[in-house]
């Protein structure tokens, strides 16, 4: 390629200046939203000053207590204790990956992994016979 005032020149950035700023993003405006101040009425109609983030968590628990809405307690729980861990489970265990591995546990390793790897089979669109 011929040199050329748009070429780049090796050990240079091409973008010295990085992105450009775009605002916020959303998490931040959400996270300074949440720390806001609100004013609410309560059950008996009485007015509250609380936290956003404070509203949000218990309308969160009312959806899901008094609706029994699956959604609303999935995200609470998860805002509260994070997000379930999934176990996984190998047949005839997981191979410690340290050093070298033996032929045996290469052989073994190399099956599970075809097993977790291969693409799902496609079917072939079934035809009607003509008669």
């Amino acid at each position: 390629m011929a040199k050329t005032k748009t070429s780049w020149v090796p050990g240079q950035s091409g973008n010295p200046n990085g992105r450009p700023p775009s605002g916020h993003a959303l998490r931040d405006l959400a996270l300074e939203m949440s720390d806001k101040m609100q004013s609410v009425k309560d059950e008996k109609g009485r007015e509250r000053i609380l936290e956003v983030k404070r509203i949000l968590l218990e309308k969160l628990v009312s959806l899901g207590v008094n609706k029994d809405n699956v959604y609303a307690i999935k995200a609470f729980l998860e805002i509260a204790y994070g997000k379930a861990t999934q176990p996984m489970e190998f047949p005839g265990g997981v191979p410690v990956l340290q050093g070298e591995l033996k032929p045996e546990e290469r052989d073994h390793l190399a099956k599970q992994m075809d097993v977790f790897l291969k693409p799902p089979v496609k079917k072939k669109p079934r035809t009607r016979k003509k008669k």
